[in-house]
């Protein structure tokens, strides 16, 4: 796969494309990300004190970025009137829509290097390989271990 580059407003983007499946958000050290929920979209802002701009319908506050994503996120993630955001230090971010609790993150969640918003669940892929879902989603399969990579969908 080719890297794309592209200048915007005196400021030069470059993409790296992965396949990761759709909706999925994984740190890799990326200069700027943005992604597509159902009516809103996400921007990650480059360099080092990465922070989240949202904008679209915001039916449910998906577009209502928290102060705690305005410096230190590393990977953003767009579902169904909900949005997530991977801080630099592991942890995750959830706001919007919380219809069947799906931004409501588990409490104590840490070392996460990977999330994904689906339609009415969210993901998250820890350092170990195990994978944590909430929301309205099925219960994870013990089996599910050393996992590398994940993907939420809206459909």
């Amino acid at each position: 796969m080719q890297e794309l580059e592209q200048a915007i407003d005196g400021v030069t983007l470059k993409s790296h494309p992965m396949n990761l499946g759709k909706g999925a958000a994984i740190k890799t050290g990326l200069q700027a990300a943005m992604e597509a929920g159902f009516s809103h979209a996400l921007a990650l802002h480059r360099g080092a004190d990465g922070y989240v701009i949202a904008w679209g319908r915001n039916s449910s506050g998906e577009t209502d970025v928290p102060q705690e994503a305005f410096g230190n996120v590393s990977a953003i993630s767009a579902g169904f009137n909900h949005s997530l955001a991977l801080k630099n230090d592991g942890t995750v971010l959830a706001w919007g829509s919380n219809s069947d609790g799906k931004s409501s993150v588990p409490l104590g969640l840490t070392g996460v290097m990977a999330i994904s918003a689906g339609y009415n669940y969210s993901i998250a892929l820890k350092n170990d390989g195990t994978v944590v879902a909430w929301g309205d989603i099925d219960e994870i399969p013990e089996e599910l271990t050393d996992i590398v990579a994940i993907s939420g969908t809206m459909a």
